[in-house]
């Protein structure tokens, strides 16, 4: 009755034990004696989960406890949400950060003159 908003049948004028039964479920012989797709009918009623997959965490602020995510996040506001690891990935190779140096090889990074001259060429993925 709760989750398609159904009034129910009437409380009195020979009813018997079925004041929040649903009725009917279908025809008979016109609709083929059965029951239609899409009929409501009684069932599990919120309690649902959502999960999104391949969100980006941008930053992390331990000290305020926020997660920036580039994409949606379902629910409402000041929800709390689980976060995890996408398993279906493989992790990313090569450096995780952008203050790892990568070494290269002299002359290929455009302005790289100074380090080609030297031979130290480093750069910052």
């Amino acid at each position: 009755m709760k989750r398609h908003g159904f009034s129910g049948q009437p409380a009195s004028h020979g009813q018997s034990l079925m004041h929040r039964g649903m009725g009917s479920a279908g025809g008979s012989q016109g609709s083929g004696s059965r029951v239609l797709p899409g009929k409501r009918m009684a069932g599990n009623m919120g309690n649902e989960s959502v999960t999104v997959k391949n969100l980006k965490v941008l930053q992390v602020d331990e000290k305020n406890g926020i997660v920036v995510v580039n994409g949606c996040v379902p629910g409402p506001k000041g929800q709390v949400i689980r976060v995890s690891d996408a398993l279906g990935k493989k992790w990313p190779e090569g450096p995780m950060s952008v203050e790892q140096p990568v070494e290269v090889e002299a002359g290929v990074l455009e302005g790289a003159s100074e380090g080609a001259e030297t031979g130290n060429a480093t750069a910052t993925a």
